[in-house]
């Protein structure tokens, strides 16, 4: 439109609005994103200080994804840690999208990367790390055969003297369910409750007892098919590597059957059905015993 007054004429050129895709990253829109910033001027974080403190802040003090602690990792050492630590992703783990991947890789980048600022030898091998972390936990089969092996997973099996009628539910619940993730099969039956009848138990034990886990341990190969010199040599480490990947399976087997076992073992809902079906069968051996006697009476008579 165009305005004019007796002093000066001013026309104002309107384009045209596009609108485009952008991604909110850096340390203000973490603390955010975490409820720790807000963009009201006036509020006032747990703390004590508003957000005119906050943004005066240092970026540099190592709050995002915890870095800071991190800044002594080893990069030689890569294979043995813990990536999603070190991407700042320790709470979401497996459950974390590839877009939490890519967001937490890009803050780290943009505080740590060696081209934006100079850096002592420290951080420059961190960096290292995070980049390992985050080729591993962005390529897909990469990062299945790292959650394969997750080290925050609790491999720990109760045994029997630690479970009892009052915290069976209580305890073994929460092991089955982080047990589920391993399953082939997505329909995974939960554990149930006091109330649950026969069949559901029933189908619980038959599917554990009949589980079909997913786990490989190829992240754990101590040998690597890039060292092969040769053909022979490849096979050789193949054939190795194979090898350890089948203890590793078995003995997974092995701890999830003892689960089961110990749980199946336990379950004080089987010690209800066994003694319900000894009594039926009791009863059932009574009626039959009546019934020949009733007969062997009335034949008597009859005879006589």
């Amino acid at each position: 439109p165009l305005f004019r007054s007796v002093e000066m004429e001013i026309e104002f050129l309107a384009s045209e609005f596009v609108w485009r895709s952008v991604e909110a990253v850096g340390k203000r829109y973490e603390l955010y994103r975490r409820g720790e910033w807000s963009l009201g001027i006036e509020n006032e974080r747990s703390d004590g200080k508003g957000t005119a403190e906050v943004a005066s802040d240092d970026e540099s003090d190592g709050e995002d994804f915890k870095s800071g602690q991190n800044l002594s990792l080893d990069p030689a050492e890569w294979k043995t840690q813990d990536h999603y630590a070190v991407l700042g992703l320790e709470k979401l783990r497996y459950k974390a999208t590839e877009d939490d991947i890519k967001r937490a890789y890009k803050q780290l980048a943009l505080k740590h990367h060696p081209d934006k600022k100079k850096q002592d030898d420290s951080e420059d091998a961190y960096f290292q790390c995070v980049k390992r972390a985050y080729d591993v936990l962005s390529d897909s089969a990469r990062r299945r055969a790292y959650n394969s092996i997750d080290p925050d997973f609790d491999e720990s099996v109760p045994t029997p003297d630690e479970i009892t009628s009052e915290n069976f539910f209580s305890l073994l619940r929460p092991i089955f369910e982080s047990n589920a993730r391993w399953s082939k099969k997505r329909s995974v039956p939960g554990l149930g409750d006091w109330e649950s009848n026969f069949d559901c138990v029933n189908d619980f034990y038959s599917f554990w007892y009949d589980f079909q886990s997913w786990r490989e341990f190829s992240y754990m190969d101590e040998e690597d098919l890039e060292n092969a010199g040769n053909r022979e040599e490849r096979r050789w480490i193949e054939k190795q590597n194979k090898a350890a990947r089948q203890l590793r399976k078995k003995a997974e087997v092995g701890r999830i059957r003892t689960l089961v076992d110990a749980a199946y073992g336990c379950d004080p809902r089987v010690k209800k059905f066994r003694e319900e079906e000894r009594e039926r069968k009791l009863a059932q051996k009574k009626m039959k015993e009546e019934v020949a006697k009733a007969a062997a009476e009335e034949k008597i008579r009859v005879g006589d």
